[in-house]
């Protein structure tokens, strides 16, 4: 029978071979995995908060917002939102951490083309893995009406927004977004979210990326 002394130190040190085995398995170097151990024993201090790189560029209209965020593995995160531009629009951002640093935010390429209503929003990302993630919202099309979006992250790159396959068709109350997004080790990926249908009523959906 383990006394109460010991459970912590077990757990202690539980934390410390969860999280070196879970750095060697995004292929971190054994000195990295190691380190991955020493933060985990550490109690995993936060560190201290900073603005988001290239956000103050990007947000003209003083408003910009995280919504989500995701990490595959040790200092290897994503995360997404929004911001107003300077025509008072608003953008859906996303930004990524690789190796402990966060990158420059940008506009989720494709958006500008889409979101011809002037407002756009990321409001779920998940990682699979180091620089392959995924992430959705909505935007407005020239219709002023909401469409949902989804776009993906391979080697750290993150490709061009569409809009929903088959959400076209059954968004005819015109209300559409992604609420939710999980992504799995295999770079598979599931997402949820709403639509109106054509009497008016929301409804909901779901889409897998293979």
């Amino acid at each position: 029978m383990s006394t109460p002394t010991a459970q912590p130190a077990r757990r202690r040190l539980a934390a410390i071979v969860a999280a070196a085995a879970a750095a060697l398995m995004a292929g971190a170097s054994p000195a990295a995995a190691q380190a991955a151990g020493a933060r985990a024993v550490s109690g995993g201090a936060w560190g201290t908060a900073r603005e988001v790189t290239g956000l103050a560029a990007l947000n003209q209209g003083g408003f910009a917002n995280i919504t989500s965020v995701s990490c595959a593995s040790p200092g290897t995160c994503s995360a997404g939102g929004s911001y107003t531009d300077s025509s008072g629009g608003g953008q859906a951002f996303v930004v990524s951490e690789a190796g402990g640093r966060w990158g420059t935010a940008e506009q989720v390429p494709g958006t500008a083309a889409l979101n011809q209503g002037g407002h756009a929003f990321t409001n779920a990302v998940s990682c699979a893995a180091a620089g392959t993630c995924s992430a959705g919202g909505f935007y407005f099309d020239g219709s002023g009406h909401r469409q949902a979006f989804v776009v993906t992250e391979v080697n750290g790159t993150w490709g061009t927004a569409q809009e929903v396959p088959g959400t076209a068709a059954l968004n005819q109350g015109g209300n559409a977004e992604i609420i939710s997004v999980s992504c799995a080790p295999a770079g598979t990926c599931a997402a949820g979210g709403i639509y109106t249908d054509s009497s008016g009523h929301h409804q909901a959906f779901v889409v897998t990326k293979a």
